[in-house]
């Protein structure tokens, strides 16, 4: 009889309680909060392009120049007796010269000097080593070539009797089939007011 009854008492010790189910918790509606803005002023940011370069030195007499321009194009040059010959015209003896028609909207100057009347690119005086033959290898045709045009700005100036002229310079480059051509063109020297000088010498 005693058995039964401390067996109810350890049962009621280890504190085995009725455990009540917890559903979940309600889920309260989430209120839209309206983002905050605040006006922002554009400030004024000066880049490289609105940033003058001041001049450190000070200014020199004698010829200074700057590049404006150095850009290099592919052009589908053609290659025949007609495009590639020897021609005294604009340099006194008989140079090898290779007519290259794009320079008409790649250059800035008219590099027109051949009896043809297309612009042109010389290689040297023709001899028997640098003629047509150079270049035309006995197979005629039309060749992908890179073309580069410089064109340079330059100022002659005189510090002391504060005056200043102002001219272009451009130069032709290319390589057809192994040959190197090249032609150069100026342009008349003008004066420019000493003031103008002074800001453009700031450049360089």
């Amino acid at each position: 009889m005693r058995l039964p009854i401390l067996m109810v008492v350890v049962v009621s010790g280890c504190g085995l309680q009725p455990v009540e189910e917890l559903g979940p918790e309600p889920v309260l509606p989430i209120e839209q909060v309206e983002p905050v803005t605040q006006p922002v002023e554009p400030q004024p940011v000066m880049t490289a392009l609105a940033r003058p370069r001041m001049r450190r030195a000070p200014m020199r007499s004698g010829d200074q120049q700057r590049v404006l321009s150095d850009k290099t194009s592919q052009v589908a040059l053609a290659l025949n007796d007609e495009t590639v010959f020897c021609s005294a015209i604009g340099y006194g003896v008989s140079f090898l010269k290779v007519s290259v028609p794009d320079l008409d909207w790649l250059a800035h100057f008219n590099h027109r000097a051949n009896t043809l009347g297309l612009p042109c690119a010389a290689a040297g005086e023709c001899t028997d080593l640098l003629n047509p033959e150079s270049i035309l290898q006995s197979r005629p045709g039309v060749e992908a070539v890179e073309v580069r045009v410089i064109l340079t700005e330059v100022l002659r100036i005189d510090v002391e009797g504060q005056r200043c002229s102002r001219w272009l310079k451009e130069d032709v480059e290319a390589t057809v089939r192994g040959v190197q051509l090249r032609h150069h063109v100026e342009g008349t020297p003008e004066e420019v007011p000493f003031e103008t000088c002074q800001v453009l010498a700031s450049f360089l």
